[in-house]
């Protein structure tokens, strides 16, 4: 599960460079709901402290899952961005992340083992959209 979690926390910066909603999408909207949907997995996760958490976050963790498989979807239609935004992006998303509690939550996720079990589709599923 430990390559589960490090997969997820790579792809978070790919996902956050693919994936938006509302307006037309852009490559600033599309970080920012990446973004977003970034630090609402960490809140979810942070609630996640045993098999009975984790049993109640599963459906707010597969419906956001299936947000950002939405997110990626409609991403891709962007192509990639000019080098110079790509690198205004990148540092913007890793500023950000690094205001959330997000690889702190997979850490310590990992080291409840009853609440990886119940939750071990849906992180499979987020690592597959990243």
């Amino acid at each position: 599960m430990n390559r589960a979690l490090n997969a997820l926390v790579g792809s978070a910066l790919a996902f956050a460079l693919s994936t938006s909603c509302g307006a037309p999408d852009t490559h600033e909207s599309v970080t920012t709901e990446a973004i977003g949907c970034m630090t609402e997995l960490a809140a979810l996760l942070d609630g996640v402290t045993d098999k009975a958490s984790a049993l109640a976050a599963k459906p707010n963790l597969e419906a956001l899952t299936a947000k950002m498989k939405d997110l990626a979807a409609r991403t891709e239609s962007l192509g990639e961005p000019d080098a110079e935004t790509k690198q205004q992006l990148e540092q913007r998303f890793q500023e950000a992340m690094a205001d959330t509690s997000l690889m702190q939550s997979l850490m310590r996720l990992a080291t409840v083992p009853e609440a990886l079990e119940v939750l071990d589709d849906v992180m499979q599923q987020l690592n597959s959209d990243g």
